[in-house]
């Protein structure tokens, strides 16, 4: 037997990238990402894996919905930016963790050479806890898209960035078809357009400006006055306080998907109160 998925040490997992450049780095991640799909179609066919059991859906989008302010709570080891984010890393722990203080879902980053990722973290949460798990990976290929059903996720990110409008709009109905959410990232406002243009039903907003780096809540507040009110909408990066929470959830924000801050704490679920304003048991 191997090692359990997520106990391999921080060496084995491939260094960080010292010439930090969003862009250059988001272009190597989809040259990688390519080759990968293609070896999993070597090893694994469409037509194998469309013999797979499916895992039972939960309601991503609709545990978005709920009163006040929803928080998506993510498992993710490293970053290409930040290095090793947490050593001690044990994701169905780190879910039960954030469903019993409050979080009303949980986004898991399955990308193992930038992120430390694993294909099996989605089933390993789903297994320990209740919420609906959103896979977090750089879907380019429609291969995916059903893989990530057969790996027990009931949202995708799908990043506007990367894809275009034909292909956005075909993942989304291929997603549909297969039961699953898909969560789509948008930075500016011409990604935003592309999206609700291609059928989004949930746009997440990400404060991070992809040539500067800089985050700032603004990048949320200054796109969200754009976006219909049936779109349900989610803040992403640089969320910290409990401020941060109200100031979003003030000019109508559904959720907000929070990873690093709760990620480097000492006290996971302390830390998630302390964002909600809610008080320990």
């Amino acid at each position: 037997m191997g090692d359990r998925p997520g106990s391999s040490s921080p060496e084995q997992i491939r260094p960080i990238i010292c010439d930090w450049n969003w862009m250059n780095i988001l272009q190597k991640i989809i040259g990688v990402k390519a080759r990968e799909v293609m070896e999993k179609k070597r090893r694994a066919p469409l037509s194998k894996l469309e013999k797979r059991p499916l895992p039972e859906i939960r309601d991503f989008k609709g545990a978005l919905q709920t009163s006040g302010l929803s928080v998506i709570a993510e498992i993710k080891r490293m970053s290409p930016s930040e290095g090793l984010i947490r050593e001690d890393f044990n994701p169905d722990a780190i879910a039960i963790i954030y469903q019993e203080n409050g979080a009303s879902a949980i986004s898991v980053l399955t990308d193992s050479g930038f992120f430390g990722g694993s294909d099996e973290y989605p089933i390993i949460i789903k297994n320990a806890v209740d919420l609906p798990v959103l896979r977090k990976e750089f879907i380019i290929d429609p291969y995916q898209i059903l893989e990530s059903r057969v790996l027990g996720a009931d949202a995708i990110l799908l990043i506007a960035s990367v894809l275009d409008a034909s292909e956005l709009s075909d993942f989304i109905q291929q997603t549909s078809e297969l039961g699953m959410d898909c969560l789509i990232e948008v930075h500016n406002a011409d990604e935003l357009d592309c999206a609700l243009k291609t059928g989004a039903s949930i746009v997440g907003i990400n404060n991070r400006n992809l040539k500067t780096f800089e985050v700032s809540l603004d990048t949320s507040i200054d796109i969200k006055s754009r976006i219909p009110d049936e779109i349900v909408t989610v803040s992403e990066s640089g969320i910290h306080t409990h401020a941060d929470m109200i100031r979003l959830e003030e000019v109508g924000f559904n959720a907000v998907l929070v990873g690093t801050s709760l990620m480097r704490s000492d006290d996971i679920g302390q830390k998630l109160r302390d964002l909600t304003g809610t008080e320990g048991s």
